[in-house]
């Protein structure tokens, strides 16, 4: 088998079967900075951002205004571009989190001695009618949701963790230990798996909250945490010590290749490697390839040089993304995403095309030539999904050649 490399394009030859796989240029992510835009969002500070699976739907918290004064929640339906101020009452806010749909909203507040004891909040309409969960009052410093709404919790700081496997009907305490200062929450799209940090370590729990066990994570200042849908990879961010990722549910931890910066914020998309972090007194980091590598994005025309990033999101597939940070605004970008990979192997005289299933929305096309623009056709045949990856058999070796490629419909 021979590989011949030309520019976006790989061809190549086996048996008188020619495979042409084709990266379409108008769907590639570059490394380059993002498209990002301020929105409309007012100035303020801006502390948590969640959304809904696709992007479109997302919400964010303001802890206080300029002022001081309690902070607002707002909601955005068209990816972050303009925001509306929702239902939710003046508050202490510190954390959302939204199911994938954007519907049911999770918002926990900090207790403030003067008039607010600290509570949690939920919203069934994405953020137009709220109210209070029977959750105890607390300082809330991070909340986290399953995918469809219905497992949540909570942690407080200088307090336990709590977790309601209702929608928020009922909470109850988990066993986690209630004095290490709980600082985030990550939560698998089943709710199954938790991942809980502090200033000192990780905690994972395996059963939706149930127990929990602390991780071997080095003893680092811990804050943000995130997780793929399945629970099983977990990137977290040290105060001045690098991002670590466990690729494993928390049982071993590996530093990634981001500085060592005071990272205060992550998101991941669900299905593919593009990562967005936050840190404070910095830039906005993205990496589309897992956190191998990684790009600042004060280099954008609108983003500020530098600043408190405290909230990020970035929609499953990739191409939406979001940030906020202290003292000022938010902003939104909204980039192609690059098709996946097709690759082909040979098994005697059968070609076998392979290619993840996610992400979505590209055809797997084939032509007899790739002179004529107009002769690329949808190749019917149901390919067979494994553990997120499509296979396909097919036997071109009567024909002299044969092309095939994943696009747009």
């Amino acid at each position: 088998m021979k590989i011949y490399q030309l520019h976006f394009f790989e061809i190549i030859f086996t048996r008188g079967l020619c495979v042409f796989f084709c990266w379409l240029l108008p769907f590639c992510l570059s490394t380059r900075a993002q498209n990002w835009s301020q929105s409309d969002a007012p100035s303020l500070n801006w502390v948590s951002m969640a959304g809904s699976l696709h992007g479109s739907n997302l919400v964010a918290a303001t802890y206080t205004d300029a002022g001081g004064n309690a902070g607002l929640i707002y909601s955005s339906t068209n990816g972050g571009e303009t925001w509306n101020l929702t239902a939710a009452p003046s508050n202490y806010w510190f954390s959302v989190a939204s199911s994938s749909n954007g519907l049911r909203i999770v918002a926990g507040a900090f207790a403030d001695p003067a008039n607010n004891p600290g509570q949690i909040f939920l919203s069934t309409n994405g953020g137009s009618t709220w109210s209070t969960s029977t959750a105890p009052a607390a300082s809330w410093q991070s909340v986290a949701t399953s995918a469809d709404g219905r497992i949540l919790v909570g942690a407080a700081y200088g307090g336990g963790i709590y977790v309601s496997t209702n929608a928020g009907a009922y909470w109850y305490l988990s066993d986690a230990p209630t004095n290490n200062g709980w600082l985030a929450l990550a939560v698998a799209n089943d709710g199954s798996k938790m991942y809980a940090t502090f200033s000192g370590g990780i905690y994972v729990s395996t059963n939706s909250g149930t127990t929990w066990i602390l991780s071997s994570a080095p003893a680092l200042s811990w804050l943000p945490i995130i997780c793929s849908a399945d629970g099983s990879q977990v990137f977290a961010g040290a105060q001045g010590g690098g991002i670590y990722t466990s690729t494993n549910s928390g049982a071993t931890w590996s530093l990634n290749y981001a500085a060592n910066l005071s990272w205060q914020c992550m998101a991941k998309s669900t299905y593919d490697d593009v990562l967005l972090a936050g840190a404070y007194g910095d830039s906005i980091y993205y990496s589309q390839d897992g956190g191998l590598n990684w790009t600042p994005q004060n280099t954008s025309p609108a983003l500020p040089a530098s600043g408190a990033w405290e909230c990020v999101f970035c929609s499953a597939d990739g191409t939406h993304l979001a940030a906020g940070v202290i003292g000022g605004n938010t902003y939104y970008a909204i980039n192609p995403i690059s098709p996946p990979k097709l690759k082909m192997t040979q098994m005697s005289k059968l070609g076998i095309l392979t290619w993840p299933v996610f992400p979505a929305g590209f055809q797997l096309q084939t032509s007899s030539t790739i002179n004529s623009p107009g002769t690329w056709s949808l190749v019917s045949n149901n390919s067979l999904v494994r553990t997120g990856t499509n296979y396909l058999m097919t036997n071109n070796l009567a024909m002299p050649s044969a092309f095939f490629r994943l696009a747009r419909p």
